[in-house]
């Protein structure tokens, strides 16, 4: 038998990434690896990490490559114990014990040999029983209906079996991929009710213990989107009535589960195979099941899940639905974009008008582009412009705002601009709201009124020192940072101290040269290596000052006088001298 391939470290590390391959060596070091056995091109053994059993671990090699890896650890391979594994391989080959091919060995078995094995190993490990009775199912010859209770075991025990440990998922999902692979097979052969019972099952297993799982790389929302999609020919194929409705069901169940779920696109072609399969009569059918989920009640949630039924159920009646029906279906689920959209369509503009006063101001928002197609768009102005005294919604100010300066208002504009400074003070708004002003001829009057408002508000601080050294203003920005903070609770952010300090760089040099040395030593005692990191970057500055003003001597004598008064701080030392300090 020729022997693999074997990859040197800088291959290992190529294929696991620095850090895995760094604790796979600190695995080997620790003789971590044990029973290692070579099977043709496949390495595989064991690996003793956290966990009290041994990880199972297997490499598969290739010519001159690395071809796949598994483990058995919840990252499931590309892992510290593959890392371990190469690295044995790469030095110790020869504590690798050589054995035939699985397949190779079963062959040369009789049946009643193979019979016998199987019985041990389900004696052995009675979880085997459920892989066998599935295999049998699936090399079966004979075409028979199923039995629902066969299935429920088979879907039943992949999750009665599982630990629900984190990462559990993926076996999960594999498993159940193998029962959804049988549900295939039944398919190809045009069995749809036996495939259309296996993708029922499956999915219901998904949806009845999905909390359960931490499903972050969506692998069991895989697993039920394939069965929807599997269930597309099933439909399209079936002409039993109670099979049909068995499909449409198990389509609209999924559907249900993930509008109420609050839409995270599990088995997101549910309601498009129901709407592009169900014949008339089907529809009126589950046009009830729809009405029995309905929520009533207000509230936030309710009113989302009304809007998506109420979305679903347009599009299903959408061939037999007259304008006076698909009105009231809007009004009652709370579709008011599509309420508004056909209300216009038919001229009626006075309940359109009434129809968006209702809604809310998200709605209104979007219903911009509706009016426009219909040229109404001074009509949406004026209803945007009604709304916003009462909203609390800064999108709908941003928006009468903007529409104002289009139509040549500025005193509106300015109206608007303030309330939006008030809203979320700050720089840029402070900037907006000026030049605004000063388009009226209004901002002489109206400056010290917004500095004295903001002056009472001492939460208003930081803004007022921004807005100083936005005017220029050094000397009150230096004043309002050095003092006293009231109440005691309310300090600086770093980053203002750090504004200030270049901003009075070049006029005001000894009074930046104070900020900076002042987060210097904030930072240095926060005593870790990146705040270090940035105290030699505040010094570097306070360097660069003293020298420009010619005092090189007194930063001499400052940086040796921290250096000595922090002697014991290597860390700190450290990226002093990275910075030439």
């Amino acid at each position: 038998m020729t022997k693999p391939y074997t990859p040197t470290d800088a291959s290992i590390r190529a294929w696991l990434g620095d850090q895995s391959f760094s604790r796979g060596q600190n695995y080997h070091r620790q003789h971590a690896i044990t029973n290692p056995r070579r099977q043709g091109d496949t390495l595989k053994a064991h690996c003793f990490g956290s966990a009290p059993q041994p990880y199972r671990v297997e490499v598969t090699l290739g010519e001159n490559q690395i071809v796949s890896d598994r483990c058995s650890c919840p990252i499931g391979g590309h892992c510290k114990h593959v890392a371990a594994l190469l690295l044995t391989w790469g030095k110790e080959p020869d504590s690798f014990t050589v054995v035939e091919e699985l397949a190779s060995g079963l062959d040369r078995l009789s049946k009643t040999e193979l019979i016998a094995l199987m019985t041990k190993m389900v004696d052995r490990h009675p979880d085997l029983e459920q892989l066998l009775e599935l295999s049998v199912l699936s090399a079966g010859a004979e075409t028979h209906p199923l039995e629902r209770a066969l299935i429920e075991r088979q879907v039943g025990a992949v999750f009665n079996n599982i630990d629900y440990e984190y990462g559990s998922e993926v076996d999960v999902a594999e498993q159940l991929d193998d029962i959804k692979d049988l549900g295939d097979s039944y398919a190809e052969k045009g069995e749809w009710r036996n495939a259309a019972l296996i993708y029922k099952t499956v999915i219901e297993g998904v949806l009845e213990n999905y909390e359960m799982f931490h499903d972050e790389g969506g692998e069991l929302g895989e697993v039920v989107n394939a069965c929807v999609s599997a269930l597309e020919p099933c439909l399209a194929n079936a002409q039993d009535p109670a099979l049909r409705e068995l499909i449409l069901r198990t389509l609209f169940d999924t559907y249900h589960w993930d509008v109420d779920y609050g839409g995270i696109d599990m088995g997101y072609e549910a309601d498009d195979l129901i709407v592009a399969f169900a014949t008339p009569a089907e529809k009126r059918k589950v046009v009830e099941w729809v009405q029995k989920v309905m929520p009533a009640g207000d509230g936030w949630s309710n009113n989302y899940l009304r809007q998506s039924y109420g979305h679903f159920l347009l599009r299903l009646q959408e061939d037999e639905l007259d304008d006076e029906t698909f009105l009231r279906i809007c009004r009652e689920s709370g579709r008011s974009h599509d309420l508004v959209d056909r209300l216009l369509q038919l001229h009626r503009v006075e309940e359109a008008i009434a129809a968006a006063q209702q809604s809310s101001d998200y709605d209104l928002l979007r219903m911009e582009k509706i009016f426009a197609a219909y040229e109404q768009d001074e009509l949406f102005g004026r209803l945007m412009l009604e709304r916003a005294p009462t909203s609390k919604d800064r999108r709908i100010h941003e928006w009468v705002k903007g529409w104002a300066e289009q139509r040549g208002d500025p005193a509106l504009a300015l109206q608007f601009a303030e309330t939006l400074f008030w809203q979320q003070p700050s720089t840029a708004s402070y900037r907006e709201l000026k030049k605004l002003a000063q388009a009226s001829d209004r901002w002489a009057a109206l400056q010290p009124q917004v500095m004295a408002k903001l002056a009472d508000e001492p939460r208003h601080r930081t803004v007022v020192i921004q807005v100083h050294l936005e005017e220029g203003e050094i000397d009150q920005a230096l004043a309002l940072l050095q003092a006293p903070h009231t109440p005691r609770w309310l300090g600086f952010d770093p980053s203002i101290q750090l504004e200030v300090a270049r901003a009075a760089a070049k006029t005001r040099p000894h009074a930046a040269i104070g900020i900076y040395l002042k987060n210097a030593r904030w930072l240095i005692a926060q005593r870790n290596r990146t705040s270090y990191a940035e105290a030699a970057d505040r010094l570097a500055a306070v360097r660069d000052l003293y020298r420009n003003m010619g005092e090189e001597e007194r930063w001499r004598q400052l940086i040796a006088d921290l250096r000595q008064e922090h002697r014991t701080l290597r860390a700190l030392q450290d990226e002093l001298n990275k910075a030439r300090l």
